[in-house]
């Protein structure tokens, strides 16, 4: 193998990489924001003081 082969090899295996890693960053983002979002809902249900019955109910949702 030659320079430039083993360049190119060196340089398609990092940016395989790097793309592994940046797909899986945009999903933990995305996972975030809903678990940011559902706990933001949770608050918001549990400060109108739902009773055990509405509490059920919720739960099924």
């Amino acid at each position: 193998l030659d320079f430039t082969t083993m360049s190119a090899m060196v340089t398609a295996v990092v940016g395989k990489g790097q793309h592994k890693l940046k797909q899986q960053f945009e999903y933990n983002k995305k996972i975030l924001k809903l678990d940011s979002t559902d706990h933001r809902f949770v608050q918001y249900v549990f400060d109108l003081k739902p009773n055990k019955q509405q509490i059920r109910s919720i739960r099924n949702i």
